[in-house]
């Protein structure tokens, strides 16, 4: 997230959605006219526009540069970008052969049994991260944090039961996760937190210009 330089952009268009990624659309164009000279002169970090490279759009967060595409009709050279909200880095990871409560020998709760006890994994345990769910989601991936996880929605001690063979990690938890829970996750670019909130909230809130 260092910063190289501001990008002066044309058709700038975004898509913000709800519990899904969110998408950048715009165009870099080669050259440019310097304002004090009037010469044209060519963009020097045009060359640095490339995929997987970030794009941090002010007050909304990052976004991951796609394979952009370069337009030239031999006197002008463009290139139109579409980049995806970090989370989308997420759906790219995957968990695999990952069983939670089914009580068979390879599942978490078992393997972590202690003593012969075993203890339910719950959605989020502050104190025992090896039964946390979320914690589990993410001891692989480098970057993203757990934020804020509405109190409504833990502490539990019923686990709920899931058996994974493959899947990415973003779309365990907008829906597996959201799905058995009945949350919504919001994902903060900035901080690189992963923020689950009750889907009560939602409705009690909609049409309320005052809550963000």
């Amino acid at each position: 997230k260092k910063k190289i330089c501001e990008l002066e952009t044309i058709s700038m268009s975004g898509s913000f959605k709800f519990n899904a990624y969110s998408e950048l659309t715009f165009t870099v164009s080669r050259t440019y006219t310097n304002m004090v000279t009037g010469e044209t002169q060519v963009n020097p970090f045009y060359d640095k526009i490339e995929a997987l490279r970030l794009v941090y759009l002010e007050s909304f967060g990052y976004f991951e540069i796609q394979d952009p595409e370069i337009v030239s009709d031999g006197i002008k050279e463009v290139k139109n970008i579409t980049a995806y909200g970090l989370e989308y880095t997420l759906s790219q990871k995957y968990l695999e052969n990952f069983k939670i409560n089914t009580g068979e020998v390879d599942s978490v709760e078992v393997m972590h049994a202690n003593g012969g006890l075993v203890t339910p994994v719950v959605l989020y345990n502050q104190a025992e991260p090896g039964l946390s769910l979320l914690d589990l989601t993410l001891e692989k991936i480098y970057g993203w944090k757990i934020g804020s996880v509405d109190q409504s929605l833990y502490p539990e001690t019923t686990g709920r039961m899931f058996d994974v063979s493959r899947a990415s990690i973003y779309d365990f938890i907008v829906q597996d996760i959201c799905d058995k829970f009945n949350c919504f996750a919001i994902f903060d670019t900035i901080n690189n937190t992963i923020n689950l909130y009750s889907e009560s909230l939602s409705v009690k809130h909609i049409g309320d210009n005052n809550t963000k």
